[in-house]
């Protein structure tokens, strides 16, 4: 991180968190109305999924409030930088309830660890560390090489290893020969060379082969896992239940199978949360236009 930045951002580290929560809802506010893409992505998004909810919340406020969750874990992951060790540790144990499953994850012998971009995912590294699980995460450099290191500087503030998805794979599964978890986000558009073209909420969105291929080459399983920020501002960290390999002979069918498992556990929680997912991705990059469909013929 900068000199500069250090010292732009050093106030963070002062004030307590409900100011950095208003900070964050501010700044959030703000990007709604610059981000002029990228919001009309998140209210068609917000609207599509209140569809498949059956719910007529307001599709704009969900949207307003995805922008408002991301702006506050940015500002509240660099507030974390300037924290020790201690006090981090303090406030996982008074804010996050960490469920039983989740408390098991260092008895097991490495795996995948699959997280979405939910409440404050940008904390799960910090939590791996605290349950004393040795974690790394494959990581899409930015295309901004400032915002990139200022990113990376706040990660390693976890001590895990960053692992550059070009050549991830073979990284990947020498680290989980020595117990390490392998945390894949697993709920971004990819590539079509990157994935398998799967049902998500009802329409098909590519999602990637990674955690799949990693599993089924290791024989670990997969883990999916979600930060969710409940309505007293703490939070709840969740394991689901692991993603099995499947029984299908062939390596690519079998790939399918998992990725489908992947796409109807996350849907699950961007139905019941909405406002807490990253809405302004293009998460049906290539089936924008059937989305409008969707939306339009249900007004």
């Amino acid at each position: 991180m900068t000199i500069l930045l250090k010292i732009l951002f050093l106030p963070l580290a002062i004030v307590p968190n409900g100011i950095v929560e208003f900070f964050g809802s501010f700044a959030g506010n703000i990007l709604f109305i610059v981000l002029r893409k990228r919001r009309k992505t998140a209210i068609l998004n917000a609207r599509f999924i209140t569809i498949r909810d059956g719910n007529k919340r307001s599709a704009k406020r969900i949207a307003r409030k995805s922008f408002s969750n991301f702006a506050t874990t940015i500002l509240f992951s660099i507030k974390l930088y300037y924290k020790s060790e201690k006090w981090i540790q303090n406030y996982i144990k008074k804010h996050i309830h960490i469920e039983e499953r989740a408390c098991s994850l260092n008895s097991e012998d490495g795996g995948i660890a699959l997280f979405s971009h939910f409440g404050r995912w940008e904390i799960i590294p910090l939590i791996a560390k605290f349950l004393k699980v040795k974690g790394a995460s494959v990581f899409r450099p930015l295309d901004n090489p400032s915002l990139n290191d200022f990113i990376i500087t706040i990660r390693k503030k976890s001590k895990m290893a960053l692992i550059p998805k070009k050549g991830a794979v073979s990284k990947s599964l020498d680290l989980i020969k020595s117990g390490y978890f392998i945390g894949i986000d697993c709920d971004q558009n990819v590539a079509k060379k990157e994935g398998t073209e799967e049902d998500f909420l009802g329409v098909k969105a590519y999602t990637s082969k990674l955690p799949a291929i990693i599993s089924m080459r290791s024989k670990k399983k997969i883990y999916p896992i979600f930060l969710i920020t409940m309505p007293d501002g703490n939070y709840r960290f969740i394991v689901e239940k692991a993603i099995e390999l499947p029984d299908a002979a062939n390596f690519k069918e079998r790939t399918r199978i998992i990725n489908r498992q992947i796409n109807q556990i996350v849907g699950k929680y961007v139905v019941r949360y909405p406002d807490q997912w990253l809405l302004m991705h293009r998460r049906w990059k290539n089936r924008e236009n059937e989305l409008r469909d969707i939306v339009n013929k249900s007004r």
